[in-house]
């Protein structure tokens, strides 16, 4: 049976952080520079799905890719499906990173019905990552990431195949009345030029 507030989380409280210290700057003369680069971030919802997303390290180079990993456990009683959008756009405004959720928008009318959905039962975990690709970190800045994941408890009639001249858009509604979305922030890398 289809419960709206399994995952009714807006505002999810942040459980834990790892922040690290380094000495960048501490080259320049007369200056000691500290950072913090937030590595990994934790949040946990009152459905009991824990939330883990971290980067390996806290310092990338400019062009590279940079791999968000993710961990989503099921500490609750019910199962949860994680909805992911294969085409999701990656958006970077000068160093504010935001991997959008899987909500269904008016701006894809039309196109492909591309989204997956993976079961995660009570006591079980997803693992995965995202990645923003080179073409996005090509300035030397600080990365501000902030990541959007949705989460559905009922799949009928969401997780199937399209037929020729089936319209995706009935299942993007059907997709958008369901989806509840965790907004997840904020890791910090710094992005260097060599």
């Amino acid at each position: 049976m289809y419960r709206r507030n399994v995952v009714k989380v807006f505002v999810v409280s942040l459980v834990l952080c790892t922040i690290y210290t380094n000495g960048f700057g501490q080259d320049k003369k007369d200056q000691d520079i500290k950072e913090l680069w937030v590595t990994r971030v934790q949040a946990e919802t009152n459905t009991g799905l824990l939330i883990t997303l971290w980067v390996k390290n806290w310092e990338i180079r400019v062009g590279e890719d940079l791999p968000i990993l993710i961990s989503i456990r099921n500490n609750g009683s019910e199962p949860i499906y994680f909805v992911r959008k294969e085409d999701s756009k990656i958006i970077n405004d000068r160093g504010d990173v935001l991997i959008p959720s899987s909500v269904p928008i008016p701006e894809d009318r039309g196109r492909k019905y591309d989204y997956s959905f993976h079961r995660i039962r009570p006591g079980e975990e997803y693992s995965g990552q995202f990645i923003i690709p080179h073409n996005l970190i090509q300035e030397e800045y600080d990365l501000n990431i902030t990541t959007g994941l949705g989460f559905v408890n009922d799949i009928t009639g969401l997780d199937r195949k399209q037929k020729y001249g089936d319209d995706p858009d009935a299942l993007r509604g059907t997709l958008f009345r369901r989806i509840e979305v965790v907004g997840i922030g904020e890791l910090r890398v710094l992005v260097r030029k060599e």
